[in-house]
């Protein structure tokens, strides 16, 4: 069926609107070849269907389509396929007339919200409903429950519907995932989200397991153990964003070149939520600009990177700890980031307060660090006082240098950052320099299926890493972002992959696409807990700008000159690279890194 195929194609298709512009994208007109079925049908059917998409946002820069011939003369083939060009030609017109006609079109909501669910849980939009209508009479809500329409590659009805919404709220679950007219609402609306940046309100009501990956990189309210308390609750904070986009209209991007500045990052564990709040409340001063991910994280957002540059961008991170804090991986990434931010360059302080009495499971070299015990900081007149008068975060930085967070301080910079992440890495390579003197011998490696990111500028790296790689892993794949990938379903590549192997250069690192897909690979490699790994390799000259890439567990540098005596007839870099791949394709069992269920991705950079 021509419409179900093009149709699953597309739907498989959205993710790779994470890669950026542009992406070309190459496809058969039949998987099968020339096997009589309707070629012109099949024709229409994807033009059409695609030209669609891209109009929904899907970042498609050039889409090919090719035509088996088993005798492919140039000249042969005009002629064999001059009615299919034709035709092509035709779409093509129709097609840049629809644009234009498009681009004139002023938008128009029609709807405030419109809900997406399975209609076996209808009643869970039902409630969500009764809440905004209580609290706005007025709202306009689509809450009828839509299905594909047979035999239809691109579902317009649908499309109108929600882009004339102002907000999709979809009901996530694994009814949800298993419906295909659900995930096709999902794929409109997360197309559409890359334009506005406010579209997307998703609730998660079960398992996060079962979500695709492209989904767990979104901010979502979490409404799991339903109860129509927590659904009410998540109704009352959308409606309240919804009422302030409504009165301050503006563009917001999920990621910008220039991160917030804040005055104090919050770090700490959603589990002890009630007692953040009393930190918030009774210790940081209101003057201050704080970071506290419930207020600042914007739902339908990427969230990981967000979290990373404003804990950058922040002059304070003060991390709450406690046992619930230190078993979170997400939270212990927060607290090596906030120790590294801190020795990076003087700009940022950190904060070891713990709010939990009794012994913590802390880590073996963070035993040196002095803790701030809640309870004795709020019995503190100094810092009543600090509290009451700070306006000012020079007024809070000369605080912290007549207090105990000042000898945590000074621990943190006798040893700069760069210099403490450089011993490290070559107490690794000392551990493991025999092996990576003999890295032509044979790898018995459990991982098979590798994707290979890099900068279109460094693709010749990565084909060399690509050229070690395969000769014992199945498939290694490389995407150089700069547009030239020409794989049809990246997200299936992505998501099936075991392993990712990123090169990094400063042209990456200054590519908000590069750094877009760096933080999904960071993500797939923590959900992971079985068979997935990240290896990064600094191509290029280590900056700290930003500072979380350099904090990678598995990461060679290949400025180390540990690599420049490793195999004298190679460059440092060829060793470098080679010794990575070696890395990841070393078994399970002599792999730590696959074998830590709570993973997480950042070393912590202090030096005993």
């Amino acid at each position: 069926d021509p419409a179900e195929d093009v149709s699953s194609l597309f739907r498989g298709l959205t993710t790779i609107s994470e890669l950026g512009e542009n992406l070309k994208i190459v496809s058969s007109l039949l998987k099968t070849g020339d096997s009589g079925h309707n070629k012109k049908k099949m024709l229409v059917a994807m033009v059409t269907t695609c030209a669609h998409w891209m109009l929904a946002g899907m970042s498609v820069g050039e889409f090919y389509i090719v035509l088996y011939d088993r005798e492919p003369a140039e000249e042969n083939s005009k002629i064999k396929y001059k009615e299919l060009l034709k035709v092509f030609v035709e779409l093509k017109e129709q097609i840049h007339d629809t644009i234009e006609k498009k681009q004139k079109e002023k938008q128009e909501y029609n709807f405030d919200f419109y809900m997406t669910y399975n209609n076996k849980e209808k009643q869970y939009a039902t409630d969500f409903f009764d809440v905004l209508k209580v609290r706005a009479p007025s709202v306009r809500v689509f809450d009828k429950h839509e299905l594909l329409v047979e035999g239809e590659t691109w579902q317009d009805g649908m499309f109108e519907h929600i882009k004339s919404s102002r907000k999709i709220v979809h009901f996530l679950s694994s009814p949800f995932l298993e419906a295909k007219e659900c995930i096709e609402q999902f794929n409109i609306s997360y197309c559409l989200n890359h334009k506005t940046h406010t579209l997307l309100a998703p609730l998660f009501l079960d398992n996060t397991a079962s979500l695709p990956n492209y989904i767990k990189s979104i901010q979502w309210y979490n409404c799991q153990q339903y109860s129509k308390e927590k659904l009410a609750d998540a109704a009352q904070k959308i409606y309240k964003v919804f009422a302030q986009e409504m009165m301050f209209p503006r563009e917001i991007s999920g990621v910008t070149k220039s991160p917030t500045k804040y005055d104090v990052f919050i770090s700490y564990s959603h589990q002890d939520s009630s007692t953040m709040e009393k930190v918030c409340s009774t210790l940081v001063p209101s003057k201050l600009t704080v970071f506290l991910d419930r207020d600042r994280l914007r739902t339908g957002h990427q969230w990981q990177q967000t979290l990373y540059n404003s804990l950058e961008n922040s002059t304070f991170v003060i991390c709450l700890l406690s046992n619930n804090y230190l078993a979170s991986s997400v939270c212990r990434e927060e607290l090596s980031l906030a120790i590294a931010a801190t020795k990076a360059g003087g700009k940022s302080y950190v904060v070891f307060l713990q709010i939990e009495k009794g012994k913590l499971s802390l880590p073996q070299n963070m035993s040196q660090f002095k803790l701030l015990q809640l309870e004795e900081v709020l019995r503190d007149v100094k810092f009543a006082k600090f509290r009451d008068q700070v306006s000012m975060v020079s007024e809070a930085k000369t605080y912290i240098n007549d207090t105990m967070f000042s000898e945590n301080v000074h621990l943190l910079r006798n040893v700069n950052l760069k210099t403490g992440l450089k011993n490290a890495r070559r107490a690794f390579f000392t551990q493991n320099e025999k092996e990576f003197g003999d890295l032509n011998r044979t790898v018995l490696s459990e991982v098979k299926k590798i994707v290979i990111l890099n900068h279109g500028d460094d693709q010749n790296l990565a084909l060399k890493a690509k050229e070690f790689l395969t000769q014992t892993s199945e498939t290694a794949l490389a995407i150089s972002i700069q547009s030239k990938t020409d794989e049809k379903d990246l997200t299936t590549i992505i998501d099936n992959a075991e392993a990712y192997l990123v090169l990094i250069s400063r042209k990456f690192l200054e590519c908000e696409v590069c750094m877009t897909f760096l933080n999904l690979c960071l993500l797939y490699g923590r959900l992971s807990c079985i068979g997935k790994q990240l290896v990064a390799v600094i191509i290029g000259t280590e900056t700290n700008q930003p500072i979380y890439p350099s904090l990678i567990t598995n990461k060679f540098v290949a400025t180390d000159e540990e690599w420049t005596n490793l195999d004298k007839s190679k460059k440092p870099l060829e060793n470098c690279i080679n010794a990575a791949c070696y890395h990841m394709l070393k078994k399970k069992e002599n792999n730590p890194m696959l074998n830590d269920k709570r993973r997480c991705m950042f070393v912590l950079p202090i030096c005993e």
